[in-house]
């Protein structure tokens, strides 16, 4: 588990997490992360299961770094994964307005990237 560190520490920040959030997320002390991305810690069996199952992986490739092709979605942030399954449970109307919210906030979001483009250019 000579990588080990190394892979959990690249796992983490390509989830935009910080040591601290991750450490929430695992319910361990902030220290215990890293550690563990430092290689002086080796987490139990039990935290290496959380974290497989915070950064939403297997156990695999945290461990081995043998990934599954299972899994064609990722998002980057636990957090909103969840929030996304919670949202999955309820009815469609709701699911519709959630929709609607996101909807507004993605075309936003994009409206602001071309306005500012465009000011670029023009500027």
């Amino acid at each position: 588990m000579k990588d080990f560190g190394q892979r959990l520490r690249q796992l983490r920040e390509e989830r935009e997490l910080t040591q601290a959030e991750f450490a929430r997320l695992l319910g361990v002390e902030g220290i215990l992360v890293s550690r563990y991305e430092r290689n002086i810690n080796v987490p139990s069996a039990e935290t290496a299961i959380r974290i497989a199952a915070v950064l939403r992986i297997s156990l695999d490739e945290l461990l081995a770094g043998k990934k599954e092709n299972d899994d064609p979605i990722k998002i980057r942030h636990p957090e909103l994964l969840e929030r996304f399954r919670l949202v999955d449970q309820l009815p469609k109307k709701d699911i519709d307005a959630a929709m609607n919210v996101l909807d507004a906030f993605v075309a936003r979001h994009e409206f602001s990237d071309v306005a500012a483009r465009r000011f670029k250019q023009a500027g």
